[in-house]
C-alpha cells in the first residue's frame, strides 16, 4: 500500500531565503510567450507561498500563488507571464515579492533590458546573460578593456588618453 502524501507545509511569515534570481523581460519575438520571472529557495528546507505575491511597478501587474505552491530546498520556481499575467516592462521595471502579511521578502529593479538576454541574480549585483528558466544561471562574460593613461601630466596642458573595450558575449 503506498504511503499518505506528507502533510503541507504551513505557510511561513517570513522567507529571507526565497529570492528572485533570473528576470526575462525581453524575449526575441512574442514577448508574451517568453517572458518569465524565477524565484530560487536558497534554503535547505522546502517553503510553501501560499497567499505570497509578485507585484510590478504598476501595481495591476500582481500574481497571487495559489494554495500548495511549494518551492523545493536548493530549488528554482518558473513564473511564466502566461501563469503569472506579469507584463514586464523593457525598462524601468520594479519587481516585489511579499509574503501573506504583505512584507517584503525580496525585491528587485532595472533601468533597461537587452533584447534575447535574461538578467541574472549574482552576488555582486544583477547581470545580463542567456535564459535559464529553472536551471543554474549563465552569466555573460565580463568585457575586456585595456586602457592607456600617460603617468605625468602638467597642468594647463590637455593629456590624451586612450581605452579599448571588447565584449565577447
Amino acid at each position: 500500500q503506498p504511503a499518505p502524501d506528507p502533510p503541507p507545509l504551513p505557510p511561513t511569515t517570513s522567507i529571507p531565503s526565497v529570492r528572485f534570481n533570473e528576470v526575462f523581460a525581453n524575449p526575441k519575438g512574442d514577448e508574451a510567450q517568453g517572458e518569465f520571472i524565477e524565484l530560487y529557495n536558497a534554503g535547505d528546507t522546502a517553503v510553501a507561498l501560499d497567499g505570497f505575491h509578485v507585484r510590478d511597478a504598476s501595481k495591476t501587474g500582481n500574481y497571487t500563488f495559489p494554495s500548495g505552491t511549494i518551492i523545493p530546498a536548493l530549488g528554482y520556481l518558473v513564473l511564466p507571464r502566461s501563469v503569472s499575467k506579469i507584463s514586464l516592462n523593457n525598462s524601468n521595471e520594479t519587481l516585489s515579492l511579499t509574503d501573506i502579511n504583505e512584507a517584503v521578502v525580496d525585491s528587485m529593479n532595472y533601468i533597461k533590458t537587452k533584447e534575447g538576454i535574461s538578467l541574472n541574480y549574482t552576488q555582486g549585483g544583477w547581470r545580463g546573460g542567456t535564459p535559464t528558466p529553472g536551471t543554474v544561471n549563465q552569466i555573460n562574460a565580463l568585457p575586456e578593456t585595456k586602457e592607456r593613461v600617460p603617468k605625468k601630466g602638467y597642468r594647463g596642458v590637455p593629456v590624451t588618453m586612450n581605452a579599448r573595450g571588447e565584449d565577447t558575449d
